[in-house]
């Protein structure tokens, strides 16, 4: 009886997640590009997004109590259809890709990205071909903070160039480079499940997951690049071959540099488990490829020039190829957690740090920005420390990958960058380990879009309605969290009882 309901369960699902992923197919020809921004379905979109995401729920439900593998066509069969949507679809609220794509072209002309901001080179040093000068003036002009160089590390870069060299100026070639990163975590998380000896149906929990839909087979975000090496980590720490998941995780940190953060958990681990040689070979190693990276983004830059180049309320020196990760990191806050929360208690308390005559210096401006970098620091201390303590109390494979999870989620709710797609680094460790309140947290931040119907909509007092936003978005994680957590922590209580 219970396996008929839960196959009634998907079967419904299977229907209404089809359905919901046609809806946002038709709804994104109405995101064009600069055009329309106050007609834009802002709402209807998060509702068909959130409603994609309670489906997901439920299908998780339902193959979590079935076994018959017939249904692992129709699962397969609903995430081709939901592909097939987002690969048609308009992209919507995002522009990162344009970056990407002109990033890649410099490459493949021979310009580093690291040393030149987009602005500071000519659509003609990218595009021979004077007939695209037009299109592709047209892409140079949709860069986010174009006066920045560039932020993404070197394995990025090489994906950003190797797109170029497949399609060209293809608007949406990065949907179809990216296929080759979904096809092969399919494949690992197969392999994965194979040597845990659990059930085939639970790809489901990757293969309908609707951030993956929407981060990257519609707005192509970089991150599934590193979602592909993460699980590739995973994957080669079940093999138990050390030095090559060492490899996996720093290969994951040159597409974005989060998971240099895990490296603690893992040398530890290796240490504590007597495995000098291997850390001996993976730390020699990264460390060499690592600097010769480093060394690799001066080409090409005038060491000379120390003036400065503003992009709105954002600085960068010019004569560092740190300089757009700099400004990123000093002057970019936006749909922040904790951070968010302990910027506005410094505010609240006056609490800076600063002298008293340093202060008189100082207007309200400057002060909340110096209290939102106390508040980062206080943060970046803090998860240290956590690093710290669950290291040491790491003495399993188990412990590690949980510990490497929990470390990534709690990277994001203490960033100042609350970006969505920035969870697509944590879906790896979801669908293995299945700690449901990474799934709320990935739920509850699909409500990120609204802020863009809050710029659309609300001309004054738009800070006050963004702090209710997060409010709402992320207080029901934490509650969860919390709740989880205690009902973990009575259970393990009667099992040592």
């Amino acid at each position: 009886m219970k396996n008929k309901i839960a196959g009634s369960i998907l079967f419904v699902s299977s229907i209404l997640f089809v359905f919901f992923s046609y809806k946002i197919y038709q709804l994104s020809d109405l995101f064009v590009y600069g055009e329309n921004h106050s007609e834009r379905p802002v709402l209807e979109f998060t509702g068909a997004y959130l409603a994609l995401w309670f489906i997901y729920a439920a299908g998780i439900f339902a193959v979590y109590r079935l076994k018959h593998k017939g249904f692992l066509f129709v699962i397969f069969a609903v995430a081709i259809i939901a592909r097939i949507c987002m690969l048609n679809s308009n992209v919507i609220l995002e522009h990162d890709f344009y970056r990407y794509m002109w990033e890649g072209k410099e490459i493949t002309q021979g310009i580093n990205p690291f040393a030149k901001a987009p602005v500071e080179v000519g659509v003609s040093l990218v595009e021979p071909d004077e007939t695209r000068h037009a299109e592709v003036s047209l892409i140079q002009d949709r860069i986010y903070y174009s006066e920045l160089t560039s932020v993404y590390p070197h394995l990025a870069q090489a994906t950003f160039a190797l797109n170029a060299m497949l399609w060209d100026w293809d608007l949406y070639g990065f949907r179809k480079t990216f296929i080759l990163f979904d096809i092969g975590i399919i494949i690992l998380f197969l392999l994965i499940l194979r040597i845990r000896k659990e059930n085939r149906l639970y790809l489901l929990i990757y293969l309908w997951n609707p951030l993956l839909l929407k981060e990257v087979y519609n707005s192509m975000h970089i991150d599934i690049a590193a979602s592909f090496f993460i699980i590739l980590f995973i994957f080669l720490i079940h093999k138990k071959q050390w030095v090559f998941s060492s490899f996996a995780l720093f290969a994951a940190a040159l597409v974005k540099i989060m998971p240099l953060l895990l490296f603690p958990l893992l040398y530890v681990y290796f240490l504590r488990t007597g495995k000098i040689k291997q850390f001996v070979i993976s730390s020699i190693c990264c460390l060499i490829v690592g600097l010769l990276c480093i060394k690799s983004m001066y080409i090409g830059i005038d060491r000379t020039n120390k003036s400065e180049v503003e992009a709105g309320d954002i600085q960068k020196p010019v004569d560092t190829p740190f300089g757009g990760l700099k400004a990123f990191s000093d002057g970019w806050a936006i749909n922040g957690s904790l951070h968010y929360a302990l910027a506005e208690f410094y505010s609240y308390g006056n609490i800076t740090l600063l002298a008293p005559e340093t202060l008189e210096t100082m207007d309200a401006g400057k002060i909340y920005i110096r209290q939102e970098q106390l508040a980062k620091n206080t943060l970046f201390i803090l998860l240290l420390l956590i690093i710290i303590g669950l290291s040491l109390f790491i003495k399993t494979q188990k412990h590690l990958l949980l510990a490497c999870g929990w470390v990534v989620m709690l990277i994001f709710i203490c960033s100042p960058v609350g970006n969505p797609w920035y969870l697509l680094w944590l879906l790896p460790f979801l669908i293995i380990y299945r700690q449901w309140p990474w799934l709320i947290l990935m739920i509850c931040t699909s409500l990120y879009y609204h802020i863009f119907w809050i710029e659309y909509h609300i001309s004054t007092n738009q800070e006050y309605h963004f702090k209710y936003l997060q409010i709402i978005e992320y207080l029901p994680f934490f509650i969860y969290t919390l709740i989880w957590w205690y009902y973990k922590y009575k259970k393990k209580m009667v099992l040592d009882e």
